[in-house]
């Protein structure tokens, strides 16, 4: 009877778990008259259309048009939408170029000698941003190459694409590449296509796509997004949680009080609750490291709260602002060690951070450091859930190193930053290792 009734829940409700409207316009561009052909956009917009259909989208494909085509299916999207609410998610694969800080899409046949033809036969991307009239938006776009126009026609040296000043309302925006970077063909787009169909938040999926494109293109391509998401939204919803194994009875006795944020280790309290586990490098900036009170989802937390600015830095990976567990502090160390998977919530400003493991063993001849990197949202809770395979992938080291937990020595968090001083706020609770 119980399973009768399961079953008849499931079909009922089945319906509710997309009740949303979500709609889809994908845009592919390759068959080119005047620029190098494509070959890889028509094919990844298909597999990309039977994945988001499964997702219960309706989607609209469209290929190798010209401008007049694209400019009238954008219009046609936006009414779409507007109407509908929903989710409205765009992708375009094809030819683009920046020119005096806005970007361009290519349609097929344009004839673009020179960079002051650009506005007029091609399609500024502010446009895609304007059509985007769903309660939640993504738009994707995977044509961050070299700039195709031709190198006598007195093209500027800039490459790959500039971030856009318009963004929709509840939006992320995705680059298969970095702000000002290139795109190789055929790696982003597929990966994507494979990974949206996980049941987790879109915002997970694209960290652990960006990641893969990074190893595949061995640390050369390393998409970038901007985030204005209002919460997290999972397309394919959620994972259910595997049912607990059963237990042959045990003799009667009274439980032991467990705290529900108790993180899942043993030996004692949080030890990311602890100061003295920590030290400050000042060398490169100014910070202060608490612990303070958070509460998220009607639970109140200790949080490791970092905050203070990078100093004026001139470079393009971590200017070494950082909280690390000192050399001869056990209760962390041990900690890190255990588990295969570290799992922390962070409240954060909005900018890219990185966990670090720093090794010293006795092979090591200098400092090993295997790290990972994580965006969080401002004024936002960011879940981020690191397995230690991912310290494997993603590493700084050299190749002869091989991680090993045991031989973790610091357990650092660097803030991310590519140019001049910034200032910076995180806050850092519920740490566990499972």
């Amino acid at each position: 009877m119980k399973k009768l009734f399961l079953a008849l829940a499931v079909f009922m409700f089945a319906p509710l778990l997309f009740a949303e409207a979500r709609n889809a316009l994908l845009i592919a561009e390759g068959k080119y008259k005047n620029f190098g052909s494509l070959a890889t956009p028509e094919n990844e917009a298909k597999n990309l259309k039977k994945a988001l259909e499964k997702l219960n989208f309706d989607v609209k494909i469209i290929v190798n048009a010209n401008k007049e085509t694209i400019l009238d299916e954008l219009y046609d999207f936006e009414r779409k939408v507007q109407k509908a609410g929903g989710v409205a998610f765009f992708h375009y694969g094809g030819h683009a170029v920046q020119v005096k800080g806005k970007n361009y899409l290519i349609p097929v046949d344009a004839d673009i000698p020179d960079e002051s033809r650009v506005a007029t036969r091609a399609v500024d991307a502010d446009e895609v941003m304007e059509c985007m009239k769903g309660d939640t938006n993504i738009i994707i776009l995977d044509a961050c190459r070299n700039n195709p126009l031709p190198a006598a026609s007195g093209r500027s040296a800039t490459r790959g694409l500039v971030m856009s000043d318009i963004h929709p309302r509840n939006s992320v925006l995705v680059y298969s590449a970095q702000p000002g970077k290139v795109a190789q063909d055929g790696v982003f787009t597929p990966i994507l296509t494979e990974k949206i169909l996980l049941k987790e938040s879109f915002s997970q999926i694209l960290m652990e796509v960006r990641k893969e494109v990074r190893e595949k293109t061995k640390f050369e391509q390393n998409p970038g997004e901007y985030n204005e998401l209002e919460k997290n939204i999972y397309l394919a919803g959620l994972e259910e949680p595997k049912p607990a194994p059963v237990q042959a009875p045990a003799a009667v006795q009274a439980p032991a009080p467990v705290a529900e944020s108790a993180p899942a280790f043993a030996g004692g309290p949080n030890p990311f609750e602890d100061l003295s586990n920590f030290f400050v490098n000042k060398s490169k900036g100014e910070m202060n490291i608490s612990i303070e009170d958070v509460s998220f989802e009607g639970k109140k937390y200790k949080a490791l709260s970092i905050a203070g600015d990078t100093g004026n830095q001139n470079s393009n990976w971590s200017d070494w602002w950082a909280a690390s567990c000192q050399s001869n502090s056990g209760g962390l160390l041990d900690f890190m060690t255990t588990g295969d998977n570290i799992r922390f919530k962070c409240l954060g400003d909005g900018k890219t951070y990185r966990m670090t493991l720093r090794m010293v063993g006795t092979e090591y001849k200098d400092s090993s450091f295997y790290l990972f990197e994580f965006p969080t949202k401002k004024d936002q809770v960011t879940d981020v859930v690191i397995p230690y395979s991912r310290f494997r992938l993603d590493s700084s080291s050299p190749k002869k190193y091989k991680f090993d937990k045991k031989n973790i020595t610091a357990v650092e968090f660097f803030a991310y930053n590519p140019g001049s001083k910034t200032t910076r706020s995180i806050k850092i609770f519920d740490v566990c290792v499972f």
